[in-house]
């Protein structure tokens, strides 16, 4: 069974991208949390999942920069993604954009600009400069990097070839959109960077105290004497913990753990790990 995808949440039978808004900037976007519908298709809401995610995280990095009075600093990118996750990304956006578009009445009378195709080759190859890189691709490093997902700056060894993975992205959506204009939409991105780009990590689930414990009584050698007081002691004194000084022998310990006059084998000694706990 596949996981769970990161930023997608389920209520009622919908999908929905998700976003959680750092503290700090929750009184000014006045919530915690930001969410757009995807619909109740699975597939479909996997499309419009990058694009909604992008919107999301504009609208953080816009909070924070209002909430930085408007002074430019060089912070690090919030949503850092690697330059083949970006162009992943761009990709899915651009499939996503061009069925919309094909529902409009207009559409027939766009079509592929041949001169565009060949300049995102050129740009691929390396062959382009700066500015080049810019007219073909700046606008959409300007919206990754408002949306917090790239600090790189331009002319950079980073910004080229983040500029020259998204040229990779903007001739594989050429290319779908080639094919469905003859009615095939089942193309799929040839471009290894497209192909076989990893989805961000999720970040780890907390882990509970409880489950720490019962891993370190598992897996840490012990004294079975001191482990079997720990436990009964636990069980007998619930939550009142004693201080003791912690035994300086295994002999010191047993003689720690007598049973009080009055009580049975079984019942549980006097002896606490309070010092074990640094009580």
């Amino acid at each position: 069974m596949a996981g769970k995808v990161m930023h997608m949440v389920t209520r009622k039978g919908r999908y929905h991208a998700r976003l959680v808004i750092p503290k700090h900037l929750r009184e000014i976007l006045g919530k915690t949390e930001l969410r757009t519908p995807l619909g109740g298709d699975y597939r479909q809401a996997l499309k419009l999942l990058p694009g909604a995610v992008a919107q999301l995280q504009h609208q953080i990095a816009l909070a924070e920069r209002k909430a930085g009075a408007g002074q430019p600093q060089a912070i690090p990118a919030r949503y850092p993604l690697a330059p083949d996750q970006l162009a992943h990304s761009l990709y899915t956006q651009r499939l996503a954009f061009d069925d919309e578009l094909r529902n409009d009445p207009r559409w027939p009378g766009v079509g592929i600009n041949d001169l565009l195709v060949q300049r995102l080759r050129f740009a691929i190859a390396g062959k382009a400069n700066d500015v080049e890189l810019g007219d073909l691709v700046g606008a959409q490093i300007e919206r990754f990097r408002a949306a917090g997902n790239t600090s790189a700056e331009r002319g950079s060894t980073e910004w080229r070839e983040i500029a020259r993975a998204l040229c990779h992205a903007e001739l594989e959506a050429l290319a779908r959109a080639a094919e469905r204009d003859e009615g095939d939409f089942s193309g799929t991105p040839a471009s290894p960077i497209i192909r076989d780009a990893q989805p961000p990590e999720d970040a780890p689930k907390p882990v509970s105290m409880k489950k720490l414990w019962n891993d370190y009584v598992t897996n840490v050698p012990v004294l079975p004497i001191l482990l079997s007081c720990e436990r009964r002691s636990m069980r007998w004194q619930g939550s009142m913990w004693q201080r003791q000084i912690p035994p300086t022998s295994p002999r010191s310990a047993s003689k720690r753990c007598r049973t009080p006059a009055g009580q049975g084998r079984n019942q549980s000694p006097t002896c606490s790990l309070a010092w074990r706990l640094g009580q």
